[in-house]
């Protein structure tokens, strides 16, 4: 009994966050369509037309979609032109990452080259540091 009483709970929590993530979804696609409407009744030719009923929507559709055909086109052409420096580009990145791939393999066994001496340097200080001791106390003991 209990167990079914946590499933439902589940269930309606579920729920719960499935309708305020439609609402959410939902208020951002109005948010979005107040703001494209805003643009798009700023411009003053559109409001006129609007105004005066001679917008054709079909026909602006129209020249839109041939716009965005041609700058599409333009695109591609402009991609085509290019693509063998584009491919160019490409081949000296791969060759620079392998560059640096070495570089890094490199710096990385200089890095524990350094690690490895730097322990050496501490060895010979602590040895050091105990000759040093011994050398006192010898002193101290000659003298006293």
């Amino acid at each position: 009994m209990v167990e079914h009483y946590h499933r439902s709970a589940d269930l309606a929590e579920s729920s719960n966050k499935r309708d305020e993530f439609i609402a959410d979804s939902t208020t951002a696609q109005e948010k979005k369509l107040s703001t494209d409407l805003s643009l798009f009744l700023s411009d003053p030719n559109i409001t006129k037309s609007l105004a005066d009923g001679s917008l054709d929507l079909i026909s602006y559709s129209s020249i839109i979609e041939s716009e965005l055909s041609q700058l599409e086109a333009d695109c591609i052409s402009i991609y085509q032109d290019h693509s063998s420096s584009i491919s160019a580009l490409h081949s000296e990145i791969e060759a620079c990452d392998v560059v640096l791939s070495s570089l890094q393999e490199m710096l990385l066994g200089f890095q524990a080259d350094l690690g490895g001496l730097s322990n050496d340097i501490r060895t010979l200080q602590d040895q050091s540091h105990a000759l040093e001791t011994q050398l006192r106390n010898r002193k101290l003991t000659e003298k006293g």
